[in-house]
């Protein structure tokens, strides 16, 4: 039986076959990949995946997309679509959420029922999934911060992780640096007055939404330091607007890189290297990324 074979007779698994990336990137860049796969369930998620072990397939769970850069070259191997994994489940203050659901999802039902903690993150494009493994933060908040355990799937067997063991760090967490798919998380969070909560996720919002551009990006694409701040190193070093073929450094916040309809992801590569290259050279310091390198380049 081959791999083709035994993927179709998964229950709950919609597999597709040579699909583009680009719609599935914040950039809107990237070639195709070999198998798309889309669970509708955690079971439909871990048996695909354990296929994948079986037959030495590459393998990338895909959230939102928003901190990727996909290869124009595409991925060999499998993504797993997590979109309609997106159960949100609370009991008391603990609220429990699939990897795919999305994290402003998540904060409304936090807001709605009065629990407190993860506000602040308003407006992160990002699933849970995604979030936790680049532990995203915000306005001095962290994911991790309220983070109870998280449970994945490591060689083949569900495993639990509490909050220490999962290293969470700067933009870092164990499941940025292994082959472990994120299934699920619990929160333990505190009971706040929803009025309250809900006036600071507009704050955060509408203060994002006044520093952030409008265009099409994938946020943040380099890490900030307790030393510097990377948007103020790119910005005194004059490269704002600089362009490379698509692919351009945002106007109005020098850490974002845009993206027109022309881009390729080797216009965003390129971009980001003569950035660093630029940093390098001006201030004798390295700048490295947030984003998600997928693929080869």
């Amino acid at each position: 039986m081959c791999f083709e074979t035994e993927v179709s007779k998964i229950e709950n698994l919609k597999v597709l076959r040579n699909v583009s990336l680009k719609n599935y990137c914040g950039y809107g860049v990237g070639g195709n990949v070999n198998y798309f796969f889309i669970p509708n369930t955690i079971t439909a998620l871990i048996f695909g995946l354990k296929i994948c072990d079986t037959y030495n397939i590459p393998f990338f769970l895909l959230g939102n997309g928003t901190n990727l850069l996909f290869s124009d070259k595409g991925f060999n191997g499998a993504v797993i679509y997590t979109a309609k994994l997106n159960d949100i489940v609370i009991k008391n203050d603990i609220l429990q959420a699939e990897c795919g659901a999305n994290l402003n999802a998540v904060i409304n039902s936090c807001i709605h029922n009065g629990l407190g903690g993860l506000e602040k993150l308003a407006g992160i494009p990002a699933t849970v999934g995604g979030a936790i493994t680049m532990n995203a933060s915000a306005f001095g908040v962290n994911i991790s911060d309220y983070l109870q355990d998280v449970t994945a799937l490591v060689d083949g067997k569900e495993q639990n992780f509490t909050k220490k063991e999962c290293n969470f760090g700067y933009r870092n967490s164990i499941f940025l640096k292994n082959d472990i798919a994120i299934l699920s998380a619990r929160f333990k969070l505190r009971k706040e007055n929803p009025f309250d909560l809900d006036i600071t996720r507009k704050e955060c919002l509408s203060v994002r939404g006044a520093i952030q551009p409008k265009a099409r990006s994938c946020g943040s694409v380099f890490r900030n330091t307790k030393v510097y701040s990377a948007g103020k190193l790119i910005d005194e070093a004059g490269l704002k607007g600089l362009t490379v073929g698509g692919a351009q450094i945002s106007n109005i916040h020098a850490n974002f890189i845009i993206t027109k309809d022309n881009a390729t992801a080797l216009d965003v590569y390129l971009l980001i290297e003569k950035v660093k290259e630029t940093i390098k050279r001006v201030y004798n310091i390295e700048l490295k990324e947030e984003i998600q390198k997928i693929g080869d380049f």
